[in-house]
């Protein structure tokens, strides 16, 4: 019994060790809330869209967008073969992936194949990028003068 009695008095603090463990403790304690209200939280990545706003056409045969954003590619329209061009047309939503700016580009299908391609690449440098036109031209088109574009594809990056 000797031994548990030596044992208890050598784990009791006398009171100025317990002021002492108590200060350390509270100091610790506001040190952590210090570094934690002054650390930065990282930035939450926002997921970006590509809209499809409207197509403006020439004449209303039917068509098909291939877009390329960053080298990722999507079609529009997603639910449909095809669809005939113009302001009020079904306006889709694509997720783009996260970067500091993109590049976008279309081509233009229709039942009968590829027609439309440009070699033109859209810079977006800030977002949002809000009623953005890209001009299409069709390889049967005169480019330039007072020709307008076949085709004008709408679209915002959100």
């Amino acid at each position: 019994m000797a031994k548990d009695t030596e044992a208890v008095a050598v784990a009791k603090l006398s009171g100025r060790q317990a002021i002492i463990v108590a200060l350390i403790t509270a100091i610790a304690g506001v040190i952590g809330i210090l570094v934690t209200a002054r650390s930065k939280p990282e930035p939450a990545v926002s997921q970006h869209w590509l809209r499809i706003e409207s197509i403006d056409a020439q004449d209303s045969a039917p068509i098909r967008l291939i877009i390329s954003v960053n080298g990722i590619y999507y079609s529009y329209p997603s639910t449909a073969a095809f669809l005939v061009p113009g302001p009020y047309i079904p306006h889709e939503r694509f997720p783009v992936p996260p970067a500091r700016d993109y590049a976008v580009s279309f081509r233009l299908l229709t039942p009968s194949g590829p027609v439309g391609e440009s070699s033109q690449v859209d810079f977006v440098v800030s977002l949002p990028a809000e009623d953005r036109v890209y001009n299409l031209w069709t390889s049967r088109s005169v480019r330039g003068g007072s020709n307008p574009p076949p085709y004008k594809v709408r679209y915002s990056l959100r």
